[in-house]
């Protein structure tokens, strides 16, 4: 038995193992012909129930496996150094394809997600500053970044990346809220306008009294720092020519 669970595992590891560096090389060839793809999940405004903005999203569909599931594609890209390229890919789409409609309401926002590697470098206030001068306004842009690519360092280059994507007038957002970092002394300490509660909280607030009590403290947390908060309970997407 044990020889048989030995050599399960053992072929179970060798399946993911190929499984991603198929996965990175197929994604090294999206890179390369442009072929990432940008889907659109709208924000409402719960008071009036009017669509105020949306959030993009990277998807990535394989000729063979069809869409591949987000966090699977965007887990591999992390560890590789794709997740830059691919995000350069994704501004030049948005800008073609929501730009103009941005352009044309200047009340609409859109959230775009940034992962822990984009603040490593200052490089990607250069690749924003790009998309802003291709006609994506910066000031209509919230980017959103989990808990666990802040860091505690003051001085860190993370804080360099959120003060000059403030200084161009986008906003940052703190994307999964209460789920990952131990502290929360980084709320004073960076420039954040958005605190964006995680869809596990959100989806326990009628039937689960300790999740309503945690929204319940994160909004006593946001208020005195002049934050807005953001519940994440929307699952649809839709691709811009849906829009």
């Amino acid at each position: 038995a044990g020889i048989v669970a030995s050599a399960l595992l053992s072929w179970l590891v060798i399946r993911v193992a190929k499984r991603t560096q198929s996965l990175e090389s197929d994604l090294r060839e999206a890179v390369r012909y442009k072929e990432i793809d940008v889907h659109y999940q709208p924000v409402i405004d719960l008071a009036t129930g009017r669509c105020v903005g949306a959030e993009a999203l990277m998807r990535g569909e394989h000729p063979r496996r069809g869409m591949i599931p987000a966090g699977e594609f965007i887990s591999v890209a992390e560890k590789t150094d794709l997740i830059l390229p691919m995000t350069v890919i994704a501004l030049r789409k948005i800008v073609d394809s929501i730009g103009p409609l941005l352009r044309a309401d200047p009340d609409l926002q859109l959230g775009i997600n940034l992962a822990p590697q984009h603040f490593a470098s200052t490089q990607i206030i250069d690749i924003v500053s790009e998309a802003s001068q291709q006609g994506l306004p910066a000031s209509q842009l919230i980017f959103e970044i989990t808990e666990r690519g802040l860091v505690a360092d003051e001085n860190s280059v993370a804080r360099t990346v959120m003060s000059g994507l403030a200084g161009m007038g986008a906003r940052l957002a703190v994307d999964d809220f209460g789920t990952g970092y131990s502290s929360l002394s980084y709320l004073q300490r960076f420039p954040l306008d958005y605190l964006k509660v995680d869809k596990a909280f959100v989806d326990g607030i009628e039937s689960e009294t300790a999740s309503s009590g945690l929204v319940d403290q994160i909004l006593l947390i946001g208020k005195p720092l002049d934050m807005q908060i953001i519940p994440d309970c929307c699952e649809n997407t839709y691709h811009a020519s849906q829009l």
